[in-house]
């Protein structure tokens, strides 16, 4: 008997949350398209009006090269590789590496997803946000003063929230709680009146 093969799982890609693009990630567009219809112009296809650039790079792919190189992830062939699914990474994956390098230089501080940072590096801290409504506050006017909690990273873990144990409705105990034992107050009620179940 022929098993079948044991299935592997595809590395988690990159999503990147909502942020502002920067100079340099317009900039870094604006240098991909213009590579885009030198591209076209090498192939011998600059005028094509029925595909034009999307059979070279789609504007979903251009779109997922800027937020990568926004958040640092594009380093080599292999990170293209993984993040995206472009046919053309072996050809022309050098090419956009370096105007990725040119544009979006490593130095630069951008705003990192919390994923970056290690799960221990987080903290929730209550800070003052003024008009942000808070999960208990968000029944209350926005003039009101709320407090948010943030992710600092850097500090201890707050102590974990402990889980207060079942207890019976009908007697308030928590001893007859998961076991086959009926609760005597629930018993009293159905002897009482059989028919109110």
């Amino acid at each position: 008997m022929v098993s079948a093969p044991k299935q592997t799982r595809a590395p988690n890609k990159f999503k990147p949350g909502l942020y502002r693009l920067t100079d340099a990630d317009l900039s870094l567009k604006s240098a991909l398209e213009d590579w885009w219809d030198a591209q076209m112009g090498h192939l011998g296809i600059p005028g094509d009006d029925m595909y034009g650039s999307q059979l070279i790079m789609t504007d979903d792919v251009l779109e997922h090269f800027v937020d990568l190189a926004h958040f640092k992830q594009l380093v080599d062939l292999s990170s293209i590789r993984a993040q995206l699914n472009w046919h053309y990474t072996d050809m022309w994956g050098m090419q956009i590496l370096k105007l990725v390098e040119k544009h979006v230089p490593r130095t630069d501080s951008v705003d990192q997803p919390a994923a970056a940072l290690g799960p221990r590096d987080l903290t929730l801290q209550p800070t003052d946000t003024g008009n942000i409504p808070g999960p208990s506050t968000s029944h209350q006017p926005p003039d009101v003063q709320s407090s948010a909690i943030t992710l600092t990273p850097g500090t201890s873990n707050p102590k974990p929230r402990t889980r207060k144990g079942y207890k019976c409705s009908a007697c308030g105990s928590s001893a007859h709680i998961g076991t086959p034992n009926v609760c005597i107050n629930v018993v009293a009620d159905i002897t009482d009146n059989p028919f109110s179940f």
